[in-house]
């Protein structure tokens, strides 16, 4: 738990406010483009823009330590985690059916692109998927895709929750832990992966319950989060680190 106290002459002078935090090792590079602050609370939320171009919105666990330190157009590495209001795992019965036999074809040279190169998207990966052309008739069958397994993130709507965030994605990783003596299970999400951008992945805090237990790693989930962000100096990535503020 974070608090934050009101100072004088270097002592405690009165409680101004305390959250839980979730610490997380996974992070993205961003650039913070505003902060949306509560001088009352003397807290903030960060709406930041990772490399590939994405909006993100997250509760700034270390603002009364970094306000007067960030500064703009300066990359940071920020890790990422979260409390989930609720988690559980996602619809497996919403299917589209793709009947386009352009997205087919891209569908199913991209696929087989990928796979024939183990797995890894080849430099001129654009140009072989012009080049691909159907074998057989059955590759250009309709794509049925299941919506229950994509990976998505939508900030909050409301101004100043924003940090309030919906969001679907594959569970890489469980362990449990104890926060005042409840059992909490961290969960590792991947929430976007794009091609050519780094992965979002959050560590989320849920409760132990029937519900979260039975959830496994590899499957599919939705959730309503609150989501945080820590920057530390020390979390820096070497190839940033001289051009960060230094930030604590």
């Amino acid at each position: 738990i974070n608090q934050v106290l009101a100072m004088k002459d270097g002592k405690p002078e009165c409680f101004i406010n305390a959250y839980p935090c979730v610490d997380s090792p996974y992070g993205l590079t961003c650039k913070i483009e505003r902060m949306i602050v509560n001088d009352n609370t003397h807290d903030a939320v960060l709406r930041l823009r990772t490399a590939d171009g994405s909006i993100i919105y997250a509760f700034d666990q270390l603002y009364t330590a970094n306000r007067h330190l960030y500064q703009q157009d300066t990359a940071y590495y920020v890790n990422f985690s979260a409390w989930a209001h609720e988690i559980k795992l996602s619809e497996q019965d919403e299917v589209i059916m793709v009947e386009d036999q352009e997205a087919i074809r891209y569908h199913r040279a991209f696929n087989d692109i990928v796979a024939a190169n183990d797995g890894k998207m080849p430099d001129d990966l654009q140009e072989q998927i012009k080049a691909w052309q159907p074998e057989t008739k059955e590759q250009m069958a309709p794509v049925e895709i299941n919506l229950g397994h994509m990976c998505a993130y939508l900030f909050g709507d409301t101004i100043g929750q924003e940090d309030e965030a919906w969001c679907q994605g594959q569970v890489l990783g469980k362990q449990e832990t104890l926060f005042n003596g409840q059992t909490i299970i961290l969960f590792d999400v991947v929430v976007l992966r794009e091609q050519d951008a780094d992965p979002f992945v959050i560590r989320i805090g849920a409760p132990k319950t029937e519900t979260t237990a039975a959830i496994e790693v590899h499957d599919y989930v939705q959730a309503n989060i609150w989501l945080q962000a820590a920057i530390y100096k020390e979390n820096q990535k070497p190839q940033t680190t001289a051009q960060q503020s230094k930030a604590s």
